[in-house]
């Protein structure tokens, strides 16, 4: 026998290829900062002009409510020279009613702005006389109405006397108006002749030309008051 043959062969390992292990590979994702969006160059003026309308918007408003206040309710009077003393002086800011007489008359003892029939300036002075009342001022300085003294307490004392002798009666739509500083004011009796003492032009107002009633002095401040209408005892 060949000795070859006799001769055994190497042992030979059984090896069976195992698969290869798995791995689960964990994909990390990168993290990410989350920032704000940019602001357009343009953003801050479209915001700045935003509230400049509104401002804008806020002004005209007030504006335009100061305005119709001011034409239609009420308005600042400021008072020159001295023929309401003692009541009212000059320098002193009255706040005058524009709206009131729209819904009622006027009543005696008001004192009121007015246009005067023969002058272009506004007056200030107090009503005296209303529609249909007979006027009448005396020789000795009294004024009457419908024949009966009329008690005037606002007049200084120093100050009673009503020169401008007169007789009148007044129509539908007439008041008559006086100051309270009667030797100074240019009023319803229309200058006073030196020499008779009589009235030379009296004149009346229709409801039409006041302006409106003074209800408030509110200048200077240390003198702020309302102003009321007195009460008559006749």
């Amino acid at each position: 026998m060949d000795e070859n043959e006799n001769r055994q062969s190497p042992a030979f390992t059984d090896i069976t290829p195992q698969p290869d292990p798995v791995i689960n590979h964990v994909t990390e994702t990168p993290h990410r900062t989350v920032g704000k969006p940019e602001t357009a160059w343009y953003q801050p003026l479209l915001s700045s002009f935003g509230c400049f309308l509104e401002i804008l918007q806020l002004v005209i408003i007030v504006g335009v409510l100061s305005f119709l206040i001011r034409m239609y309710v009420v308005q600042p009077y400021y008072i020159f020279g001295s023929s309401m003393e003692p009541n009212l002086k000059e320098g002193q800011i009255l706040l005058i009613d524009e709206i009131s007489y729209r819904f009622r008359d006027p009543s005696r003892g008001d004192i009121v702005v007015l246009h005067p029939p023969r002058d272009t300036r506004d007056y200030i002075k107090r009503i005296v006389g209303l529609p249909g009342e007979k006027i009448t001022i005396t020789e000795d300085g009294k004024v009457l109405i419908n024949d009966r003294v009329l008690a005037e307490t606002y007049l200084d004392r120093t100050n009673q006397d009503t020169e401008g002798e007169l007789e009148l009666t007044l129509g539908e739509d007439e008041y008559f108006v006086l100051g309270d500083n009667r030797k100074v004011s240019n009023d319803s009796r229309g200058g006073v002749d030196g020499r008779t003492n009589e009235a030379e032009n009296p004149w009346a107002i229709h409801k039409r030309d006041i302006v409106g009633k003074a209800f408030i002095r509110w200048w200077p401040l240390n003198q702020l008051s309302f102003i009321t209408a007195p009460t008559y005892t006749f």
